[in-house]
This record gives structure tokens, sequence and C-alpha cells, in this order.
């Protein structure tokens, strides 16, 4: 729960600048007179009141109550909606029309809100939520069509023998690519290169690696043991932060610690 103190010439007045800035009614807060003085006899000196004012929200309804006003603000006519939440993360589902700027080119967009809406209300909380933005049923969408990628890609590579790297995805796409081929026999994955053009690779079992050092340049055979790979990097925007700079820690990518 969201909790700010303020101080005016009023208790009233100290309320009222509280309940501005948390952007709630009256009802929706709880109230406690911290200190209220007033002058002698209404003459001499000054009053001061200070309150605390604290939000009965949960920080799910708090992200989706400060994502309604980001939203106006940019001039996009939408509703967000509380659809799931826990004591580990809260899902929110935006409903409106002409969404399609919203989610952005592969959801890019939408998972930049994500990031931002993450920091901002994880911020200064003891008990920190993963905030999950979907548009729409955007995100099970984009998931059905990665996982046909995944499996297409796979079959290509088993039929060709060569090693297929597809267009650069988010983080939470290549875990979703990565976790599909999890049990494919046939084939290993594994990431490349830099955010935000990091790939992934689907390669058959055996291929040549490029650089591998195995003495003759080629492939593990399969079963053999391989070394230590450079694990996938953490990006914001997934996950509560810690004081505004940690992305939670989720599971790494790929079979080989990718």
């Amino acid at each position: 729960m969201a909790s700010i103190e303020k101080t005016a010439r009023t208790a009233e007045e100290a309320i009222q600048l509280a309940l501005e800035e948390l952007g709630l009614p009256r009802e929706r807060v709880e109230v406690e007179i911290l200190e209220e003085s007033r002058s002698l006899l209404g003459i001499l000196g000054t009053t001061q009141a200070r309150v605390r004012v604290t939000s009965h929200l949960s920080l799910g309804e708090g992200a989706a109550h400060t994502l309604a006003e980001m939203l106006a603000h940019m001039g996009v006519e939408a509703k967000p909606k509380v659809i799931e939440e826990d004591d580990s993360q809260a899902v929110i589902d935006i409903e409106g029309t002409e969404l399609g700027l919203l989610i952005g080119k592969h959801g890019q967009t939408l998972a930049a809100l994500q990031h931002l809406l993450g920091l901002m209300v994880n911020r200064g909380e003891e008990n920190r939520k993963r905030i999950i933005l979907d548009a729409e049923g955007y995100r099970a969408r984009r998931e059905e069509s990665l996982r046909h990628l995944a499996l297409g890609a796979a079959r290509r590579a088993q039929q060709t023998g060569e090693a297929i790297t597809l267009d650069p995805l988010l983080p939470h796409e290549r875990r979703i690519i990565h976790t599909v081929l999890a049990d494919e026999p046939s084939v290993t994955t594994r990431s490349i290169g830099e955010e935000p053009v990091r790939r992934i690779v689907i390669e058959p079992r055996g291929a040549a690696r490029p650089g591998r050092r195995d003495g003759r340049g080629r492939g593990y055979p399969p079963g053999a043991p391989r070394g230590p790979e450079e694990p996938e990097p953490e990006l914001p925007g997934e996950g509560p932060e810690s004081e505004g700079d940690e992305e939670l820690k989720e599971e790494p990518e790929g079979r080989d610690g990718q």
C-alpha cells in the first residue's frame, strides 16, 4: 500500500494534497493526523497540520490506476484492469480500441511500458511484485506465434542439417523459444549477440559451432559433456525492481544455461 505524508496550513488542505498526489478519492484511503497545531486565539503565530494518507489499493490496483493516468496523458483511450494478482505478480489487461500503437512492433512498446510501470509502483515497496501487461490477449497470440516459429525452425534445422538463426527477440520471447524446444531431441538452442539484437540459434544436435575448443573445430557429439556458456543477460522490464535498478531474477534460457 502506498503511503505519503503531507504538511499544510490545515489538516484538510494536507489531505487534499495527498489525495491529488495519489490520484485517489477520499473513500479509497486511510487518513492519520500526525500533527495539528493552532495559533494562540487564532491571532498569534501560524497553524500547521501534518497527515499521513495510506492507499487501500493493492499494488496491482495501484499499478492499474497509475497506468490509466499514463495512458490518459498519452492520449490513448484505454482502460487497464487487474485480471490476476498474487503475492509475486499482478497481471493487468488493457481494454480499448486501436491498441496497436500501444503494443508496438512485436510488443516492444508494451514491454517498455511494463518496465516503466514496474519501476514506478515497486519503488519503496517492501513486498515487490512483478507487473505484467497485456492488451486484449496479445501475449497469448504472440506466444502461440513464437511456438509455431520455434517448431518450424527446428524442422528446417533437422531437415537441412544447418543451424537456423532467428531475428532478434525480447528476453521473455527468447525464453518461450527455449522452453518450446527444450524437449526436442533433434535440436539444441543457444543465444548469441548483445541486446537489443540478441538472437537465438537453433541447430541440429552435434552440428559444428564456431570457436569450439575440441581441437578440430567440430561441434560436440550427442551426449558429450559441455563447458559453461555465457548466461542470458537480465534486462529491465520483466519484474519488480530492487530500489529501481535490479530486475527480478528469472530462469535462465536454454538447456545449457542460456
